[in-house]
C-alpha cells in the first residue's frame, strides 16, 4: 500500500482559514464550551445546598467528578487544536507514486488549492484548503474532523456522553430531593437546566453511535451522505462500504495505527464488491479477501 507522510516542519500545520474572522469564531466557540461545562456544573452547586453540604461529607466523590470534567475539557482542546490532516502539508514519498496516481481511480486536481486530491480528500471551503479522509467541518471545534484527528473526535464524543449522563442524573437527583422543600423558581431552573441536559445527551448519543457505524464499516460522513456525488463510487452496490477491510480491522486501524502517514487506499475490484454484497455476517466482522 502506498503512502504519503506528513512534511517535516517541526510544528503543526495550521488550517489556511478564509479570513481572521473564522479564526475569531473558532476560538469564541471552544471558549463558550469551556464556559458551559462550567455554567452546568457550578449552577448545581449554587443552586442545591444538600448538593454542597454532599460535596464535604463526600469529598471524594467530588474530586472524582472534577477530575473527569476537567479531563473532558482537556480532550476537547486537544481535538480542536489538533491537525485533521491537510493535502498541502504532505509529501509524496517518491516519485514512482506520481507515475501511480492515474491507478488510483481518481485523478482530480483541487481547483482552489491547485493540489492533486489523494482518494477520500476533500476541500473544505471553511479551511480553505484540502483536508485527508474529510469527515465533516465541525462548528463546535473550530477544526475539520478528518485522518488524523477522527480517532481524538470519537474519544472526545465518548467523554462527553458519559459527562454528560453524570450531570443529568445528579440533576435529576437533586430535583427529586428539593421538589417539596425549594421554591417554584428554584424548582424551575432545575427542571429547565435537566431538560436541556437530557436533550444534549440524546444528541451526543446519536452522534456518537453514528461516528462508531462510521468506524465500524470504515466510512466517512462526506462519503455516507455524498455517495452519489464521488466519482469513484458510481456503479458500485448500494450496500457494500467499498473502503471497508472488514469490521474487526477497520476498529484496529482506526483505533491503534499512527496517524502520521496517511494511506492511499485502493477500491477493490468490481467481483470482490460484488462478492461482499452477498456476505455472511462472520465475513463481515474480517473479510479474507482483503
Amino acid at each position: 500500500m502506498m503512502r504519503i507522510r506528513h512534511v517535516a516542519s517541526g510544528r503543526l500545520p495550521q488550517p489556511h482559514c478564509r479570513n481572521g474572522l473564522l479564526i475569531k469564531a473558532g476560538w469564541s466557540m471552544r471558549l463558550c464550551m469551556v464556559l458551559l461545562h462550567a455554567f452546568f456544573v457550578g449552577t448545581l452547586y449554587f443552586l442545591d445546598s444538600d448538593f454542597r453540604r454532599e460535596i464535604y461529607l463526600h469529598r471524594w466523590y467530588a474530586v472524582l467528578y472534577l477530575i473527569f470534567v476537567v479531563t473532558t475539557v482537556i480532550q476537547y482542546w486537544y481535538t480542536a487544536g489538533s491537525n485533521p490532516g491537510y493535502v498541502v502539508d504532505v509529501q509524496e514519498e517518491d516519485q514512482a507514486e506520481t507515475r501511480m496516481k492515474s491507478a488510483m481511480g481518481r485523478q482530480s486536481i483541487c481547483s482552489t488549492c491547485n493540489v492533486w486530491q489523494p482518494p477520500r480528500s476533500k476541500h473544505c471551503f471553511d479551511c480553505d484548503t484540502c483536508v485527508l479522509q474529510f469527515d465533516h467541518h465541525c462548528v463546535w471545534l473550530g477544526t475539520c474532523v478528518g485522518h488524523c484527528n477522527h480517532c481524538r473526535f470519537w474519544w472526545f464524543l465518548l467523554e462527553e456522553v458519559a459527562l454528560c449522563l453524570w450531570t443529568s442524573a445528579m440533576y435529576v437527583l437533586t430535583f427529586s430531593r428539593t421538589k417539596n422543600t425549594s421554591t417554584s423558581l428554584h424548582t424551575a431552573a432545575i427542571i429547565i437546566l435537566s431538560i436541556i441536559l437530557l436533550l444534549l445527551l440524546m444528541f451526543l448519543i446519536t452522534l456518537l453511535l453514528f461516528h462508531s457505524y462510521l468506524v465500524v464499516t470504515n466510512q466517512t460522513t462526506y462519503e455516507l451522505i455524498r455517495w452519489k456525488r464521488i466519482p469513484e463510487f458510481r456503479g458500485l452496490p448500494d450496500n457494500v462500504k467499498p473502503y471497508s477491510k472488514g469490521c474487526v480491522r477497520n476498529i484496529y486501524h482506526f483505533c491503534c495505527t499512527l496517524h502520521n502517514t496517511h494511506p492511499i487506499e485502493e477500491i477493490p475490484s468490481r467481483i470482490i464488491l460484488e462478492r461482499r454484497s452477498h456476505s455472511s455476517f462472520l465475513e463481515f466482522l474480517h473479510f479474507h479477501c482483503c
